[in-house]
């Protein structure tokens, strides 16, 4: 999954990340119950969180900055999206939606 992460604002990229990390948690629990075809799926949201992690650390360390500042400072600002699961008022989706 090729991403441009470096045309990301701060802003964006932490929410890119916390948006992969809520799709991650998803596809986890779907794994574990049976639900999920495609199990490299889970690697890949990993993968794409690292890249993530990794260019935020970067812009920090350009900046100055403590880690974890950027995602400190926007956390709070990210907007969690219902949990996009095939089949609405599943359990899946109902338990995702715990989380927000």
């Amino acid at each position: 999954m090729a991403m441009d992460l470096v045309g990301l604002s701060d802003e964006a990229l932490v929410h890119e990340e916390l948006r992969f990390e809520r799709q991650l948690v998803i596809a986890a629990m779907a794994a574990s119950v049976g639900k999920i075809s495609d199990t490299s799926a889970l690697k890949q949201l990993r993968r794409s969180i690292a890249r993530c992690r990794t260019e935020e650390r970067r812009r920090e360390i350009v900046a100055g900055l403590l880690k974890d500042s950027l995602r400190g400072r926007f956390r709070a600002s990210f907007v969690v999206v219902r949990a996009e699961v095939s089949e609405p008022g599943s359990f899946l989706a109902d338990v995702a939606n715990k989380f927000e």
